[in-house]
C-alpha cells in the first residue's frame, strides 16, 4: 500500500507536485472527491477520512490569495489590483493578506476584509493605500468557481448523485457544504432531475443578513461494473415488478395501442 502523504502537505495529498497550477489542483480535487465521496463508500471510515483530507487540502491551496497590479496610467486617481476569493468565504466574510508590488519596485503588505455576500466583479476601495498622487487602492474581487456549487445571486445550486437503492427507498446522503457537511433527505421514489430546497444554505446579501437557499438537483446513479450474477439478480427483481409500478411507461403503451 503506498505511503500516506504528509498531513501538512496539500499538494502531496492531492497527488500533485509543488507549484501545480489552479486548474491542475481543481482537476485533481474533482477526481479524488468523486472517487472517495462517502456516498460511494457507505460505512467506510477510512475513505471518509481521506475525503475530508482531500477537501481540506483543496481549500488550503485555494485560500492562498494572489494579487497583482493592473496597468494604470501615470497620475491616475486610484491604484488598481485584483483579489481572488473563495465562494465559502462569502458566507461570513474573510480577511486576506495582499502582497503588492508597486510601480517603482517597492513591496507592500496589506490586510483586506472582504464582506459577506460580495458579488463577483465587485470593487473595494481602500482609502490612503495608493502610491504617489494616487492615494486610494481599488480592488476588484473575483470569486473563484466552486467545484460543486453554482451561484445564482443569494441562491446556490448543485447536482447530487443518488444511488439506485436510495432513490427507491429514500434515505439521507452527505453533501459537503460551504460551512460543513449537510445531510440531504432524499424521498422514496425520487425522480431524475427532482429538486430539493435546503433553506438557509446559500449566501447572504452583500454586507450580511439571512442566507439564501441551496437548490439540489437529484441525479439518479445506476450501478456499474456489476458481476454477471449481480446483474442477473437485479434483472430478476426488476422483471418481477408489475407494469403499474411504471405509470408513465404504462400510459405511453396505452397511447401506442390506441382506443
Amino acid at each position: 500500500m503506498p505511503a500516506r502523504p504528509p498531513a501538512d502537505d496539500p499538494h502531496a495529498i492531492l497527488g500533485l507536485p509543488a507549484g501545480a497550477s489552479r486548474e491542475e489542483v481543481k482537476r485533481a480535487f474533482r477526481r479524488l472527491a468523486k472517487e472517495l465521496h462517502p456516498d460511494r463508500h457507505p460505512g467506510d471510515a477510512r475513505r471518509a477520512e481521506e475525503f475530508r483530507r482531500v477537501s481540506a487540502a483543496y481549500r488550503q491551496l485555494n485560500r492562498a490569495p494572489r494579487a497583482r497590479l493592473a496597468p494604470h496610467a501615470p497620475g491616475a486617481r486610484e491604484l488598481r489590483t485584483r483579489l481572488r476569493v473563495e465562494l465559502g468565504d462569502l458566507v461570513a466574510g474573510a480577511s486576506y493578506q495582499l502582497r503588492l508590488r508597486l510601480a517603482r519596485g517597492e513591496r507592500r503588505g496589506l490586510e483586506v476584509r472582504v464582506p459577506p455576500g460580495l458579488e463577483d466583479g465587485s470593487l473595494l476601495r481602500v482609502r490612503g493605500q495608493g502610491e504617489g498622487p494616487a492615494r486610494d487602492l481599488l480592488i476588484e474581487v473575483q470569486v473563484r468557481a466552486h467545484p460543486l456549487f453554482e451561484r445564482r445571486g443569494r441562491e446556490l445550486a448543485c447536482a447530487l448523485p443518488v444511488p439506485l437503492p436510495v432513490a427507491l427507498w429514500g434515505g439521507e446522503l452527505a453533501l459537503p457544504g460551504l460551512t460543513g457537511t449537510l445531510e440531504v433527505r432524499v424521498p422514496a421514489g425520487a425522480r431524475q432531475g427532482q429538486r430539493l430546497r435546503l433553506r438557509g444554505q446559500g449566501l447572504p446579501p452583500e454586507g450580511g443578513g439571512a442566507r439564501g437557499d441551496l437548490v439540489v438537483t437529484l441525479q439518479l446513479e445506476l450501478p456499474r461494473g456489476l458481476a454477471p450474477e449481480e446483474r442477473a439478480r437485479l434483472a430478476r427483481a426488476l422483471e418481477a415488478l408489475p407494469a403499474e409500478r411504471y405509470p408513465r411507461h404504462a400510459r405511453l403503451l396505452a397511447l401506442a395501442r390506441g382506443p
